[in-house]
Order: structure tokens, then C-alpha cells, then sequence
């Protein structure tokens, strides 16, 4: 089963595995990492490397970081060159969900899909005047 790393700015990490471990129950090979301002960029990519160590049993480990180009995606991208992951960015609770509950059996190619793919679906815009969901699709 592929590791998940969720890693964010702030402790936005520990928060959405928290709001998703309430919906799905609580899942192993998981782990967060937040990016606080008093922590040195060498301390981070320690933390980074030591979560994905412990996440990965064989099968990879997917980072899940929430904005591309910052921080937490950068250090997961040097971290992903080093063993079997991907990094896919934007991660929000759709997403985090999904991929909690389809790893299972699942390659990190096709898992990296998935997130990406939920990560987008759970964007919509509701219009409570019609009192239903807006489609709004995003190529």
C-alpha cells in the first residue's frame, strides 16, 4: 500500500488529516508534516525524509502538499527523487479522502491520478438560490 505525506504551511498538514481521519477513521502509513516559521528549511527536509521513511512499506509514498512551488512541494520533490513517490499539489479534504480510502491495490502512478482528479471534483460552486450545485468544471 502506498505511504501517504501530507505537507503544508502552518499546521494545515496535521488539520486536514485530522478532518479526514474524522470522516474515513484513522488510516496507517500516514503522516503530516507542517512548515512553521520557526523551523530551519535543513530541519524540514529531515522531517520530510524521516515521514516518508516511515510511511513507504514497499509500495511508495505520495506527497500531498498544498501549494506548488512553495516550501513543503519543493522539499517533497527533492525528497521524491531519492525513492519510489510523486508529488501532487493542492491538496485539499476530497482529495485527501480519495486517496485515504482508494490505495489500496492501487500503483502510486494511478493513486497520483486520483488525487489529482478528486483534488479538482470537490471543487464546485454552490448556488443557494437554486438550491442546488453549480457545475463548474476546470480543464
Amino acid at each position: 500500500m502506498v505511504g501517504i505525506v501530507v505537507l503544508c504551511h502552518g499546521r494545515m498538514a496535521e488539520a486536514l488529516l485530522e478532518t479526514a481521519e474524522m470522516i474515513v477513521g484513522p488510516h496507517a502509513q500516514v503522516a503530516s508534516v507542517p512548515f512553521t516559521a520557526d523551523m530551519s528549511l535543513e530541519d524540514y527536509r529531515d522531517s520530510v525524509a524521516m515521514a516518508s521513511e516511515t510511511v513507504d512499506c514497499g509500495d511508495g509514498a505520495l506527497f500531498l502538499a498544498d501549494l506548488q512551488g512553495g516550501t513543503p512541494c519543493n522539499v517533497a520533490a527533492l525528497a521524491s527523487t531519492m525513492r519510489n513517490s510523486r508529488v501532487v499539489t493542492g491538496v485539499n479534504v476530497p482529495m485527501l479522502v480519495t486517496v485515504l480510502l482508494s490505495r489500496e491495490g492501487v500503483d502510486i502512478d494511478d493513486l497520483s491520478g486520483l488525487a489529482c482528479g478528486a483534488g479538482i471534483e470537490g471543487i464546485q460552486a454552490v448556488n443557494l438560490s437554486d438550491g442546488g450545485t453549480e457545475e463548474t468544471h476546470i480543464d
